[in-house]
């Protein structure tokens, strides 16, 4: 009570009062003891009064009893602390892996894309400079060139699903032909832009996952999960207000089509 000079003036009043209002009605030339007992609150709990030799209180069982109370109430407010501090303590763990969980994924989109950047202007320069294309290079482009359509899709769909079962292959080429992209943004004449999925083969690649470009599964359902997860990230992407280009923009709102679409069948499943 001496952190709490107001708790201590009003636990000395309660005590006060109680003693003089049975002062009032002791006998003449009497003296009467007081033992008072405080609970927690400073209410008072038991009391023993002694006067001429006689006393007036709770009995030793009723003493003991009390004391087992108070250390009943003790144990159970230290465990109700211990369970206070460990949901604390796992909340600020669960944060702290939510928050590390971020930045990696942050960093990793952050060097997917640099990458890619890096690889565009490089790409355009290349371009630009045909006397110093490689023969090798050449030979490349003239075979993607030769290849048809449809085998060029299956090449991209055999980098996103190698193992996927035939069904979730061929809901992935009927997307295709309906949406006219794939989930990679993958053409003939270079990538789009960065897709979700294509950023989803980065970030395992980045940790070093085996077979990283393999994000469609063995299952109807691991294909549905990274379907999922690239249309959620396409929605909530980690810079909202970034400024892209009309192409880019259209290039995007196709990627989320096909997204939709191929879930849809995927469901179907």
């Amino acid at each position: 009570m001496k952190d709490d000079p107001t708790l201590a003036k009003q636990v000395m009043e309660r005590v006060e009062t109680f003693i003089a209002e049975k002062e009032a009605t002791k006998r003449p030339n009497r003296i009467r003891s007081y033992l008072l007992v405080l609970d927690e609150e400073g209410e008072i709990a038991h009391t023993c009064i002694t006067s001429g030799g006689g006393v007036s209180g709770p009995t030793e069982a009723a003493q003991r009893q009390f004391e087992a109370e108070q250390e009943a109430k003790r144990k159970r407010r230290a465990e109700y602390m211990g369970i206070v501090e460990e949901s604390a303590l796992k909340r600020k763990l669960m944060e702290q892996e939510a928050n590390e969980q971020y930045d990696k994924a942050s960093i990793a989109k952050e060097k997917v894309s640099a990458v890619y950047e890096k690889n565009s202007i490089e790409t355009v320069a290349e371009k630009s400079v045909q006397d110093k294309v490689t023969e090798c290079g050449e030979k490349d482009e003239e075979q993607i060139r030769r290849m048809s359509e449809t085998d060029f899709e299956e090449r991209v769909l055999q980098s996103a699903g190698p193992y996927a079962p035939q069904s979730v292959k061929d809901a992935w080429m009927e997307t295709v032909k309906e949406v006219g992209v794939n989930g990679l943004g993958e053409t003939k004449n270079g990538r789009t832009h960065i897709t979700q999925m294509y950023i989803q083969q980065a970030i395992a690649n980045y940790y070093g996952l085996l077979h990283s470009n393999d994000i469609l599964g063995d299952y109807v359902e691991s294909a549905i999960r990274a379907t999922q997860k690239a249309l959620y990230d396409f929605d909530h992407p980690l810079e909202p207000g970034k400024v892209i280009s009309m192409e880019e923009q259209q290039a995007r709102m196709k990627e989320r089509e096909f997204y939709t679409v191929f879930l849809e069948k995927l469901k179907r499943l």
